[in-house]
């Protein structure tokens, strides 16, 4: 099964809940306090959107979205709107 994204909507495959730290230790998810995510890898787009691009690294707020899954595959919907930063490496 394949999703088509409308409106102005954006397809996230949701980082795992892992925090690296600069001195490259990883922290698992049972360390961090918020289980929630709070970055992505924008895989798809609405016809709508047009602050992001696929393949884009975004940042959310934990509550944005909603939750799809599709076969194994864990998946966030989230409106544009609610992104809040796309990151860029310098």
């Amino acid at each position: 099964m394949t999703l088509r994204i409308l409106g102005q909507r954006v397809l996230v495959r949701p980082d795992k809940r892992e925090m690296a730290m600069p001195e490259g230790i990883v922290a698992p998810d049972t360390a961090i306090a918020s289980e929630a995510e709070v970055s992505g890898l924008v895989e798809e787009i609405g016809p709508g959107v047009t602050t992001v691009q696929v393949g884009d690294r975004v940042l959310f707020a934990p509550a944005a979205g909603f939750e799809v899954h599709v076969g194994r595959e864990r998946w966030l919907v989230v409106d544009e709107a609610q992104l809040m930063a796309v990151a860029e490496v310098d």
